[in-house]
């Protein structure tokens, strides 16, 4: 089975344990998703702080007002201009219908999207941002942060790679 763009993003929130914690986390996850388990055809581009898709937040926003994902904003520090933090979450509605794709789909296309969200949704930000940066650098080219990242490769040890895909 295809699994649409709306549906990749409705289930990496699924797998997230309901909710996202902000706009940038999202974009990346979704980013390694379609690099590193092909999936999703999202349109991303380099951007103020790495690769970014206008189709994402088109389409978060869809999903918003056909009650499947709600949007709260919470005011905190946040160094990447997010401020407030989006926290995006399912509704039950959204829960509902997710669960419903999700057995439709193959074993090993869940596994692979589990094992990503799961594995990026709890790091820090800063340690997401800076492996993308170090993986992915050719969507790094418009970068407002890279001074930043570069100290957080370093901090995180991570350095550029160009590994197959």
């Amino acid at each position: 089975m295809h699994i649409d763009s709306i549906d990749i993003i409705l289930i990496a929130i699924y797998y997230a344990g309901g909710t996202i914690r902000g706009m940038t986390r999202l974009q990346k996850i979704l980013f390694l998703l379609q690099q590193e388990a092909g999936l999703g055809n999202f349109n991303f581009m380099p951007y103020k702080f790495g690769p970014f898709s206008r189709e994402i937040t088109s389409l978060v926003n869809t999903l918003v007002n056909q009650n499947l994902l709600t949007i709260k904003s919470e005011a905190e520090y946040n160094f990447l201009q997010e401020s407030p933090v989006q926290i995006i979450s399912l509704t039950e509605t959204g829960r509902a219908e997710t669960e419903k794709t999700i057995e439709k789909l193959d074993k090993v296309t869940l596994l692979k999207v589990r094992f990503l969200v799961r594995r990026f949704v709890q790091i820090p930000l800063t340690y997401l941002i800076a492996y993308v940066y170090a993986k992915y650098p050719e969507y790094t080219t418009l970068s407002e942060i890279g001074d930043l990242v570069r100290e957080w490769r370093d901090i995180y040890g991570l350095r550029i790679q160009n590994l197959p895909r």
